[in-house]
């Protein structure tokens, strides 16, 4: 009778034990299981996962966009932003799978199977149990767990720092569009008054043709001035659709950017042109050599695990199991210490640590290509600074000297002191100053957003991206 409580609460204990099991498993990760399951659902991506569209990145109707909301789209639907974002989260996955070493791994198994022999003489069919627990924790790596930790924190912080590169490379790239939408209409501006301007020289053309002061050729020059002023102006509608278009892909749509801008004033938030002070402060700010940086720790970590990896590995083994046909169960237990050690891998282990080193060497090498580069790049910035406000300042009085120009060629062309030739030549000299006053404007701000490119300024709204 007692045996048979026993079995009655062995069974009873095996039951239990299986379902605290079952229940242990079903509700790990559950959190991940069900974030895995909502990212899933087709109805769940986000700006950056998929494009949006114009009314929903402007709700609540405004009639203008300014550059710094531009910005400020640009990095919260940015695709590539989006990617970087979930390569950070990838990275912190994998720097906690890598703490996991240093904490003790437990784990479960449980069985039953029924059996039965057909051999001669036949046995009854036999039941069979199983249960276990096993233990282990790693005790002594010789160095390779925190190597292993440390390259996983350096390639959490590279993801950190490509994060925020992607954050300032979307940042620049909306300046870039934005300045090119707002070159494209102050172009288109130019082409609408030029067509203008040429379609009432033909009417005055008529009219003094009619009266006997202008003979049929000044009829056709004119026509072919007005002529080649429409090619103009449809030129320079393609080209404000393509920058809309540009913008519109920067802010995330699959459409038009149909929405008016705001002009932005000419001189942008930069932090100093001093030459010296801009290469320091990009030292410090740019993303890229962040990323740089700590991808050459990542390198010196994996130098280390290579060398670690060739001492043993201690650790410290537990385990309780019961087995049997029958209740009671048999139980055992074991307690003790392990030593692995590979002796000899046919120079396996040392390939690995020639490889670590050269990706080492190659790391530095890439670090010392981007300051190179940073550096040069940042000088063409500011030498395309200083020639575009060279070139407005010129651009300005050339533009106020070609009208002046066009008004005394005028009047004097009324009078019948001047040629229809000179009369066009002035009124594309006006048209061509004035797009080259635009130009310049367009340059000196895109040489400002290359610079703050370099020098990882990002908007305050984009830091909290971050």
């Amino acid at each position: 009778m007692y045996r048979n409580f026993l079995s009655v609460r062995s069974a009873d204990a095996l039951r239990t034990f299986l379902v605290l099991l079952a229940l242990a498993a079903a509700t790990a990760g559950c959190r991940s299981v069900q974030h895995a399951r909502e990212v899933q659902d087709p109805a769940s991506p986000l700006p950056g996962e998929r494009s949006v569209s114009l009314a929903e990145i402007l709700p609540d109707g405004r009639t203008a966009l300014t550059v710094d909301e531009a910005v400020r789209l640009a990095i919260s639907n940015s695709p590539a932003v989006f990617q970087a974002r979930a390569s950070l989260v990838v990275a912190e996955s994998q720097l906690q799978i890598t703490r996991a070493t240093y904490l003790p791994q437990l784990s479960g198994a449980a069985g039953y199977s029924r059996a039965k022999s057909y051999s001669h003489p036949a046995k009854d069919a036999a039941d069979s149990y199983n249960a276990g627990l096993s233990l282990g924790l790693d005790l002594l790596s010789f160095g390779r767990n925190i190597a292993a930790l440390a390259q996983a924190r350096a390639q959490y912080d590279a993801a950190t720092a490509q994060l925020a590169s992607a954050i300032n490379t979307a940042a620049y790239n909306a300046r870039h569009d934005f300045f090119g939408l707002v070159l494209a209409q102050d172009l288109l501006v130019v082409a609408v008054e030029n067509v203008r301007d040429f379609s009432s020289h033909l009417e005055q053309v008529r009219v003094m043709a009619e009266l006997g002061t202008r003979i049929r050729y000044d009829i056709t020059t004119a026509e072919v001035d007005l002529g080649n002023a429409r090619l103009g102006l449809l030129s320079a509608s393609n080209t404000l659709l393509t920058a809309r278009v540009a913008l519109g892909r920067t802010l995330g749509l699959a459409e038009e950017f149909a929405c008016p801008i705001v002009a932005p004033p000419n001189t942008l938030l930069l932090p100093t042109e001093d030459r010296q002070a801009l290469y320091a402060r990009a030292r410090r700010g740019n993303p890229d050599l962040a990323a740089l940086q700590c991808q050459v720790d990542a390198a010196s970590a994996a130098v280390d695990y290579a060398v670690a990896d060739l001492r043993p590995d201690l650790s410290l083994g537990a385990s309780l199991a019961w087995s049997g046909a029958t209740f009671p169960l048999a139980r055992k237990w074991s307690l003790g210490p392990s030593l692995d050690w590979t002796l000899f891998d046919s120079g396996h282990k040392v390939g690995v640590i020639d490889a670590a080193a050269a990706n080492l060497q190659a790391s530095r090498s890439r670090m010392a290509d981007r300051e190179q580069r940073l550096f040069q790049d940042l000088i063409t910035a500011l030498i395309q600074l200083q020639t575009a406000r060279a070139q407005s300042a010129v651009a300005e009085v050339v533009v106020r000297a070609a009208r002046e120009t066009l008004d005394l060629v005028t009047s004097r062309y009324r009078l019948g002191l001047a040629t229809s030739l000179e009369l066009t030549d002035a009124e594309l000299a006006v048209a061509q100053a004035r797009s080259q006053q635009a130009q310049a404007r367009h340059d000196e701000l895109a040489a400002q957003a290359l610079i703050l490119l370099n020098t990882g300024d990002v908007p305050p709204t984009a830091r909290t991206s971050l």
